[in-house]
């Protein structure tokens, strides 16, 4: 701090006050709070990525307490995305929705002379602290999520039990939060006679951090291979640690044979994805949008100008949903990284304006009718019989 006869002292550092965690969600706030040595100095933060690129410099005035405080989080958001996923990847497999960062702080006096600096995250060589896209609503995000994806063993989704048919995509992240460990991927099928298969899938080394994704939809695995003639009513999949249990999620197989069942995969808040499947009679809509102009490109000759697009828009009965399932529709409507899975491909969507999740606590029945429109309009014409 700045002494009173108006000299500074030497000896004094700009300090960390309070800072981001080692991970962060990109969506939650995030300041950096430093000490200063003077009142009338100049601080400036440069924000770099994991390469580091520098990608911003901030600037900043400390109060008459010597703070200065600097949020970067609407900055991290643009360096980190969500991985969407193939319907065709490997069943075990690293991603990384996980980006690194650091920062450097300066605070300069009046004259614009150097007083301090101090790295935030960096050790002169590596960044260390880190950035995954999502984040919590306003009103939890003091809460400790990383405590409580530990504590509820849980992979990066709200939903520990989930509905869905064999043939539904499924895709789970699991996020390691121990330094080194090895993980065996384990998978219980259950059947209807009261017997079970249990077996290891895979097992590897993790590091802390690491995000490995597991496809684990039940007719891409060849999971049916284990009935010999029983009938599955639902799966366990789960990371061990030796004998503790890190992650589990339940999967509940539907024993109906749906007439062109839909499934809807979007990127969840807490940086996973999430696929439905809706039922009911699909409503498709085809709307094209023409325009036509004449060219004047010769005194005595015109050229007709034509532009024309399709776009297809769709609307599905969600068919009867429980509350926990209605929640994660509710999260569906925010994300923009939303799919529908068309012929082994995800094709983005985008969703009526007018759509509200509802809720009926004392019937318990809760549905509503989902409406959107494929984002990319076509310019070309195929039947969807093609892509079947």
């Amino acid at each position: 701090m700045c002494l009173q006869n108006g000299t500074y002292d030497m000896a004094a550092t700009l300090t960390l006050i309070s800072g981001p965690a080692a991970l962060s969600y990109s969506r939650n706030a995030m300041t950096i709070q430093l000490e200063t040595i003077a009142t009338n100095s100049i601080v400036l933060l440069e924000i770099y990525d994991g390469s580091n690129v520098k990608l911003v410099t901030l600037q900043a005035r400390p109060d008459n307490a010597f703070h200065v405080s600097f949020e970067i989080s609407t900055i991290l958001d643009t360096i980190v995305e969500f991985e969407k996923p193939t319907l065709t990847e490997q069943f075990l497999q690293a991603t990384k929705p996980i980006s690194l960062y650091h920062c450097i702080a300066t605070e300069l006096d009046s004259n614009l002379a150097l007083l301090s600096t101090l790295n935030i995250g960096w050790d002169g060589t590596t960044a260390s602290l880190r950035i995954i896209k999502g984040g919590l609503s306003a009103e939890t995000q003091s809460k400790d999520i990383l405590s409580y994806l530990k504590t509820n063993l849980k992979y990066l989704t709200w939903i520990n039990e989930v509905n869905a048919t064999k043939n539904q995509p499924l895709f789970l992240h699991y996020l390691s939060q121990v330094a080194s460990e090895t993980i065996t991927v384990y998978l219980t099928i259950y059947f209807t006679d009261g017997t079970t298969v249990s077996t290891t899938l895979a097992s590897l080394i993790v590091s802390q951090y690491d995000i490995w994704m597991i496809n684990a939809g039940y007719s891409f695995n060849g999971f049916a291979d284990y009935e010999l003639g029983r009938t599955a009513y639902k799966y366990k999949i789960e990371i061990l640690a030796g004998s503790v249990i890190r992650a589990s999620i339940e999967i509940i197989l539907s024993e109906e044979d749906y007439f062109k069942p839909v499934y809807i995969l979007n990127a969840n808040s807490l940086g996973g994805f999430d696929c439905h499947f809706f039922e009911g009679d699909g409503i498709v809509a085809q709307k094209a949008d023409k325009s036509m102009a004449i060219n004047n490109t010769d005194y005595n000759k015109k050229d007709v100008i034509f532009d024309a697009t399709l776009e297809k828009s769709i609307e599905l009965s969600t068919g009867f949903k429980s509350k926990k399932e209605m929640d994660s529709l509710a999260e569906m409507l925010l994300n923009k990284a939303v799919y529908e899975v068309v012929s082994n491909q995800l094709i983005p969507i985008t969703f009526d304006k007018s759509m509200q999740v509802k809720y009926n606590y004392k019937s318990g029945l809760n549905g509503m009718k989902l409406k959107y429109s494929r984002a990319n309009r076509n310019v070309n014409y195929t039947p969807d019989e093609f892509l079947d």
